[in-house]
């Protein structure tokens, strides 16, 4: 979802998901994010057709590929809009992972950011309160999201430009997260073995 979703929720099947109008208003994706991440993937080679329109067709049927019904077609858009994919990758991520911070995961990190999407000091109200009003996950109580790796530095991820030199809503750091579970490296390692730690079989023992 991470990686297909926001292309995915650009199909024309889905444009009548409810309040698509309205979560794209309180969207701060730049202009032709979702074009963007669309070409970023067929550039990696992850989707075959080749104009923006075939694209997002073929980033839905990817996403039913890998078990999604078409009954969620409808929250494609909003779950896009609302980040929350790339935000809950990252977060599970690092908890599976018992990454630090300092690790700079897939180089992902929380913070608040300024009207550039530069990351800036939180406010002491804001710290005070995101205990009672944070959902512990970013975006919440001004923490945003944050590219370590964009080109001109830390940025919003969803605002950050790409190796490539593109505005794809930080494909980078969604393939990054997505190798974690399929690599070999150490920090795949450790993930892969953090999984494996929560993992439980279905035998009671006679309960």
């Amino acid at each position: 979802a991470n990686v297909f979703r926001l292309c995915a929720a650009s199909s024309a099947s889905v444009a009548t998901a409810p309040a698509q109008a309205f979560f794209g208003s309180l969207t701060t994706f730049p202009a032709g994010a979702q074009a963007n991440r669309c070409a970023a993937l067929k550039a990696a080679g992850l989707l075959t057709s080749t104009t923006a329109a075939a694209q997002a067709d073929e980033a839905l049927q990817k996403m039913r590929a890998y078990g999604w019904e078409p009954e969620s077609d409808l929250v494609h858009a909003s779950m896009s809009f609302y980040e929350i994919d790339p935000s809950v990758a990252t977060t599970f991520g690092n908890a599976l992972s018992r990454a630090s911070v300092t690790d700079n995961l897939c180089g992902l990190s929380f913070a608040a950011t300024d009207a550039s999407f530069h990351p800036t000091a939180v406010s002491a109200t804001a710290l005070a309160q995101m205990a009672a009003v944070g959902n512990g996950i970013p975006p919440t109580s001004g923490v945003q999201l944050v590219n370590n790796n964009a080109q001109g530095g830390p940025t919003r991820s969803n605002q950050s430009v790409d190796s490539t030199g593109t505005q794809a809503a930080n494909l980078d750091g969604a393939l990054c997260l997505r190798n974690l579970l399929t690599g070999a490296d150490a920090a795949s390692q450790s993930l892969q073995a953090g999984i494996r730690q929560t993992l439980r079989t279905g035998n009671l023992q006679g309960k």
